[in-house]
């Protein structure tokens, strides 16, 4: 639906539970991806039953940016395996509101 843009920016995410609320422990990874409509990230998971765990749940992720963290809700639709030696998956989330042009615009010029 939007063009995807590469590049490398640290994001947290951390996932929502059954009543809408962040839950208690977050997850750091790397930005692989990111489009108006949704994004990838690469973070480390223990087993590959954990990983498929997290298709069709919610997510908050901030995405840290040079003193300003901006935070987008979505839902993980994908999950693969992106380096079988270091355990680390990639997931692929669709967000429930897409990026403002003005904002993805910004986020897309500090991408490294």
């Amino acid at each position: 639906e939007f063009p995807r843009f590469s590049g490398s920016l640290r994001i947290r995410t951390t996932l929502v539970d059954a009543y809408g609320s962040r839950g208690r422990r977050g997850y750091k990874g790397d930005l692989v991806d990111i489009s108006r409509g949704g994004l990838a990230f690469v973070i480390r998971i223990s087993s590959k039953n954990n990983a498929r765990l997290l298709l069709g749940r919610q997510v908050v992720t901030d995405l840290i940016l040079d003193g300003e963290v901006v935070t987008c809700n979505g839902i993980i639709v994908g999950v693969r395996q992106h380096d079988d030696d270091e355990q680390t998956y990639c997931v692929h989330v669709k967000l429930a509101k897409h990026f403002a042009q003005k904002r993805f615009g910004r986020i897309v010029s500090l991408l490294k």
